[in-house]
Order: structure tokens, then C-alpha cells, then sequence
């Protein structure tokens, strides 16, 4: 966490800032949020990702739009410099809780597209059950509520409180407490759901590979029942194999289809949290 090495400054005090820089980190700070933004705007005008069983996906871009919005706050200060230290005090307890919250939050929502992907490579028919709205919507409960449990009891354990830099969660004066909460948060709210994370690409790339070598099969199989079929069923039968074979093949397909999407989609958000945890470890 930053707070480990960082907050150790008085405060009232502020870093020394290098322009180029603070240029750099304002760029990627507002790159972030054009490609969040971006990502909704997609969403309003594609209908494919508006369907409800994206909904889980689209929970995890919203935490990402909150976190960077949120850091966009920061962009002129390492603290707030309200004329007031109770709004001070407020806005640095609202943004120590919305730092951690957010990051297990969306720790735990990418998970849980991973699941919901892996449900629908390996057993499309649940899938198509689970993906209800009140089903949606427990599961992201469900998150926010796991990462508020990971955060307070973190937090109480250890007894840390907000930084002096930027507020980040996780701050103490005492060294021992720093390293409780940095070994908590770290294990169930990174380390955790990104294990479980890993787990699911592999079982889906070993499906993926059941898959190809099946449909292969199946196609091979098919082609060969219908040549042999060709010369004694009826105009009628020959068709009724070809639609039966087109429908088998339609769903391996869409298993496929789905495979793909969650190798592509939360390949990008492990990478993108990965970084933001290295960030956070190097600051």
C-alpha cells in the first residue's frame, strides 16, 4: 500500500513535485477516465452489450469509473486544503473508505465474471438460469459487501486510519500495524479473488481445448453420416441431419464465443488491477 512507505509526512506538508512528471501522471490519470467514459458510451450505442448477462461486466467498468474519477480529485493536491478541518477530516475518512472499498469491490466483481463466464462455457444451460436479475444483482451485493467486511475488519484490527498523502487507507504511525493491515488487505482483497482468477483461466483454457478437439469431431462425424446417408434417405431426412448438425454445432460455438470474451475481458482487468496493486507498492 502507499501509506506504507508514504504517509509519513507531516501534515500540512507537501511533496516535492517534478513538472514532467506531474504532466505524466495527469495524462494517465485523465487517459484512465476517457477510456471508463469511453467504455459507457460503447455501452449506450452497442446493443450486444446491453444484454443483462453483461450487467456483472458493466458493475466492474462503474468501479472503475469511480476510482477514477475519484483520483482525478487529486490531480492539484496531496490533501485537502479545506478552509474548514472538519471537511478536512470528512472528505479524507470519505476517500480512505472509497480507496479500499472500491479496490476489493472490484477485486471480487472481476471474480465474479469470472465465474459467470466459466458457467457458460462449461454448462450453458445454468448459465442461461443464473443469469436473472435477482440473481445480477445479489452477487454484486454480494462484492461491495466482501470488500466492506475485508476493509473494516482490516482497518479495526490493525488500527490504522486515513494518510497525509492523498488519503489513502491503511496509514498508521506504528510499523507493525502498517505491515497487519498491508497483510490482510493484501491476502483477501488481491491475492484471493487474483488466485481464484488464474484458476478459472486455466480450467477455461483446458475447456476451450476439450471444446475445439469435440467440435472437430463432431463436424468430421457429421460429414461422414451424411455421405453415407446421401444415397439412400429421403430430400426431407438429409435436412432434418443438417439442421440437427448446424444447431450442434451453433452451440459449441457460442461455448467458444463465450470462452473468448472471458479471456479477452478479464485478461484486461487482471492486467489492470496487477498494475494498480504495483503502483501502489512502489509509491
Amino acid at each position: 500500500m502507499q501509506n506504507i512507505t508514504s504517509n509519513h509526512s507531516s501534515i500540512g506538508h507537501s511533496h516535492e513535485h517534478d513538472p514532467a512528471m506531474d504532466f505524466l501522471d495527469m495524462a494517465l490519470r485523465m487517459a484512465n477516465l476517457l477510456a471508463q467514459i469511453f467504455y459507457f458510451v460503447a455501452v449506450i450505442f452497442l446493443k450486444d452489450l446491453q444484454c443483462l448477462p453483461q450487467v456483472p461486466m458493466h458493475h466492474t467498468n462503474a468501479i472503475g469509473l469511480i476510482n477514477a474519477i475519484h483520483y482525478c480529485f487529486w490531480i492539484q493536491a496531496d490533501e485537502p486544503n479545506f478552509s474548514s478541518t472538519f471537511l478536512n477530516d470528512f472528505f479524507c475518512t470519505l476517500s480512505e473508505v472509497l480507496w479500499a472499498v472500491t479496490k476489493y469491490a472490484r477485486a471480487y466483481s472481476i471474480l465474479t465474471v469470472a465465474v459467470f463466464r466459466y458457467i457458460g462455457v462449461t454448462r450453458l444451460t445454468l448459465y442461461k438460469k443464473i443469469t436473472s436479475v435477482k440473481i445480477i444483482i445479489l452477487s454484486i451485493l454480494i462484492n461491495w459487501l466482501i470488500a466492506a467486511v475485508i476493509f473494516l475488519v482490516s482497518k479495526f484490527s490493525a488500527k490504522t486510519t486515513h494518510g497525509t498523502i492523498y488519503c489513502y487507507d491503511g496509514y498508521s504511525s506504528n510499523r507493525e500495524q502498517n505491515l497487519l493491515y498491508f497483510f490482510l488487505t493484501s491476502s483477501f482483497g488481491y491475492a484471493l479473488p487474483l488466485i481464484l482468477v488464474t484458476v478459472f483461466y486455466a480450467l477455461i483454457q483446458i475447456k476451450l481445448v476439450k471444446l475445439s478437439k469435440h467440435l472437430n469431431q463432431v463436424e468430421h462425424n457429421s460429414r461422414m453420416k451424411v455421405s453415407a446417408l446421401e444415397a439412400e434417405d429421403s430430400t426431407c431426412h438429409r435436412e432434418m441431419k443438417k439442421e440437427e448438425h448446424k444447431s450442434h454445432v451453433k452451440m459449441h460455438k457460442k461455448e467458444k464465443k463465450l470462452a473468448h470474451q472471458f479471456i479477452v475481458i478479464n485478461g484486461l482487468e487482471f492486467c489492470s488491477m496487477t498494475t494498480k496493486c504495483n503502483q501502489e507498492l512502489k509509491a
